[in-house]
């Protein structure tokens, strides 16, 4: 019957919210998330169990590579669930494989340049270095769009500011190193102020929703210094994973394989340390911001990111016909 067909889905809709939630918990881009936060967002697991925790942690485990796995940080989760207990907890957690987000190079033991690698003068040395910048810049491109395609960026949100803000940064970064400079990007992800995105939005609004008076209106719930606090987070939080997914698979196309020369490996090196450079700017400015208010939108954003993957999940089986349109929207408008 239908029931049952509905039924299934929402069964196996939670079992992947628990999956998702337990995969993002890894990631360190969450490592200040509040629990709490969540369950006033995600309903779902407001009444999440010791033994399903225990069991989407076991699932991660075997699921996710040796080489990238990373534990899923629960200590926070575990403080609101009866009979969450630390122990079991670390003993699913732990893996002697965990490795950090590019295992075959420690940026920060890299340290600056030896003096022949500073030697840039040879012409066909100084064209690889460009070569190798432009192509970790189109790795970083790569994975804001890949952000998108996997609800961790909302190319809409704001008027699209945000994403167009992140992909013009590249932009910006490759025209610098067609002059010779060296990685940059993260000063150019900067805007004037929260009115400019204001204006922006509001017009893709108003041309989306002409009828809608708060649209008309421009009103806003928030104050505009935390909706340039939530800017400013947002864009440091996509930027760094972005660097950081560049990172790895840079160093896997730049690092392996038997045939790699002394020179290639010291040029993929200092371009990873330039990246590291831009990412520890973006780490700045959040570290530079009141905890409890980056928690509040770090968890904020874990929610959507939660919510967009399951999401996802029911307009893919509406469009295999399994779910109807009713069916899928119940689930849709969560987001």
């Amino acid at each position: 019957t239908r029931e049952r067909v509905v039924k299934r889905f929402e069964d196996l809709y939670y079992f992947k919210m628990l999956d998702d939630f337990v995969f993002l918990l890894a990631d360190p881009r969450f490592a200040s998330v509040d629990f709490a936060v969540v369950r006033d967002h995600v309903p779902e697991l407001r009444n999440l169990t010791a033994e399903e925790l225990r069991d989407a942690l076991k699932r991660n485990k075997n699921d996710v590579a040796a080489a990238h796995y990373k534990t899923p940080n629960v200590k926070n989760v575990l403080s609101y669930i009866e009979d969450g207990n630390e122990t079991w907890a670390d003993e699913l957690s732990d893996s002697t494989a965990e490795s950090s987000s590019h295992p075959d190079v420690d940026i920060e033991n890299i340290g600056e340049p030896k003096s022949n690698e500073k030697q840039m003068d040879d012409v066909e040395t100084a064209n690889l270095l460009k070569e190798l910048r432009l192509a970790f810049l189109d790795m970083v491109k790569a994975s804001f769009e890949s952000q998108v395609e996997k609800g961790e960026l909302d190319s809409r949100e704001d008027g699209g500011v945000l994403y167009f803000d992140l992909i013009q940064s590249c932009d910006f970064a490759a025209d610098r190193v067609v002059r010779g400079d060296e990685l940059a990007g993260w000063e150019a992800t900067a805007i004037p102020d929260v009115a400019w995105i204001d204006k922006v939005d509001l017009k893709v609004r108003r041309r989306l929703h002409p009828k809608a008076d708060e649209y008309k209106k421009g009103d806003r719930s928030t104050s505009a210094h935390f909706r340039q606090l939530r800017f400013d987070v947002y864009r440091a939080l996509s930027f760094i994973a972005a660097h950081r997914r560049a990172q790895e698979r840079f160093s896997k196309e730049t690092l392996e394989g038997p045939e790699v020369g002394d020179e290639i490996v010291a040029i993929a090196k200092r371009v990873l340390l330039e990246s590291d450079r831009q990412v520890t700017m973006a780490e700045d400015l959040i570290r530079s911001m009141d905890r409890e208010d980056v928690c509040v939108l770090v968890s904020h954003l874990f929610c959507v990111i939660l919510l967009n993957k399951v999401a996802r999940e029911a307009e893919r089986l509406q469009a295999n016909g399994i779910l109807h349109e009713k069916e899928a929207r119940k689930y849709l408008d969560k987001v």
